[in-house]
């Protein structure tokens, strides 16, 4: 998410420039025309007044989170290591898969 702090913006128009599709100027001040233009990071870093806040959504972090941390998810990835279990195919590591293991040159 975008926004822009009407009390900051000097109306420079910076934003504008760099990104004319995210930003436009209205009465001197910098409007969000469209906040998914790939250029508005570079615009924000550019802002001179530190008028253009980008804000992350929570929400979307909260649920990636809560997936990740799952206890179903780690036990299923902690289960297919203990048991040697290839993640592609879900079969058994082969030999051949399973590294050097110490029996090649410079280890005795």
């Amino acid at each position: 998410m975008v926004r822009i702090d009407k009390n900051n913006c000097v109306g420079c128009g910076i934003c504008v420039n760099i990104c004319p599709q995210g930003f436009k100027m209205v009465n001197r001040k910098a409007i969000i025309e469209d906040e998914n233009a790939s250029c508005i990071a570079e615009a924000a870093n550019s802002c001179p007044q530190g008028a253009i806040i980008l804000e992350e959504n929570k929400n979307l972090e909260e649920a990636s989170a809560r997936q990740a941390f799952r206890p179903g998810f780690i036990n299923a990835i902690g289960s297919s290591f203990r048991r040697g279990r290839n993640f592609g195919t879900g079969g058994p590591i082969s030999r051949g898969h399973r590294g050097n293991r110490g029996q090649g040159k410079g280890r005795r």
